[in-house]
């Protein structure tokens, strides 16, 4: 409850009722309301280099104390002091060393904890849209010039506040993008800067799992995800091949596992896209290899003997919305 009340809105990232899905869809629709009012959106999506590995622990302690009780923070400076290493090659060991930076890999307290130690980042111009050490910066404006003055801005303001923390904003790994529907503009490119140096201009940006593109049809994003589902597909056949695990009920079973979800992840970002046929072509292949049944049997026949309703079927209340 402490955490709940504590942690920004912009910070999405393992927390209640909050998903990659909701974040993503967050963005879309910023994206969606300034095309409505023809302004361009430009965004940044920046990576931190082992952001969890870099997480200053007296820092840390510090932010703690300001919303956590006094006992708390003990016990977690206790569980963070205590981590030693040693470094085994071939027959010598080297010396035991603490840790003075880094957070516990897998374990529950870790994302909580690298919340509180970013969670007073600095006030911007552009909007956030934070998941976990998944950053992004979004801005919109009528001008494409005005759009990257400001970005510009508030990306040194993060820049700073980051390597104030010990954090490492990578400037080979972080992109920019620009959304709009000028498509005489179309090839137009955001100039952004991270300590000097030039990001790279990705019109197809990746963020949380969907590719983006300029005027958000999401083709690129349906393609890719179609070749997965396609890929395993292959795998199905594989499994529908073998004496053991030909049955109707395994490879349902490993179809929804492997198939439908992942040809359904983030659906409500994209479910009004007019390409999500890529994608339903490759689930019509899976109800086959369940069924056995060849490519010319009727949609309504494969439902039914799969004994699962056609996934195009649950976008339909999200298309109507």
């Amino acid at each position: 409850p402490v955490l709940k009340k504590t942690i920004i809105d912009e910070q999405a990232g393992f927390r209640q009722g909050r998903s990659t899905s909701d974040q993503v869809l967050a963005l879309m629709t910023y994206i969606e309301n300034g095309s409505q009012q023809n302004q361009k959106t430009g965004t940044v999506f920046l990576d931190l280099t082992a952001a969890f590995d870099t997480v200053w622990h007296a820092g840390l302690l510090l932010k703690l104390s300001k919303v956590l009780l006094r006992w708390v923070v003990e016990a977690i400076e206790l569980s963070l002091h205590y981590k030693r290493f040693q470094v085994h090659m071939s027959d010598k060991n080297s010396s035991w060393r603490k840790q003075a930076n880094g957070l516990p890999q897998g374990s529950v307290l870790s994302p909580s904890l690298f919340n509180i130690y970013i969670n007073d980042l600095p006030a911007t111009q552009s909007r956030k849209f934070i998941y976990a050490n998944d950053f992004c910066l979004g801005t919109q404006h009528r001008a494409f010039d005005e759009v990257k003055n400001v970005l510009n801005k508030d990306m040194d303001l993060m820049v700073d506040f980051l390597s104030r923390w010990q954090l490492q904003p990578s400037a080979t790994k972080s992109v920019s993008s620009i959304c709009h529907l000028l498509n005489a503009q179309a090839k137009w490119e955001l100039n952004i800067y991270l300590k000097g140096q030039s990001i790279k201009h990705d019109p197809n940006p990746t963020y949380l799992g969907v590719t983006l593109d300029r005027s958000l049809s999401y083709h690129d994003h349906l393609k890719k995800t179609a070749a997965k589902v396609s890929s395993q597909n292959n795998l199905l056949s594989k499994l529908a091949g073998t004496s053991w695990g030909a049955r109707a009920q395994t490879l349902k079973t490993t179809a929804l596992a492997l198939c439908y979800s992942t040809a359904e992840y983030c659906a409500p970002v994209w479910s009004r896209s007019s390409h999500t046929k890529l994608v339903d072509i490759q689930l019509n292949t899976s109800m086959c290899i369940i069924t056995g049944t060849i490519r010319s049997t009727p949609l309504p026949w494969l439902s039914s003997a799969t004994y699962h309703h056609h996934i195009s079927d649950d976008r339909r209340p999200l298309q109507s919305c």
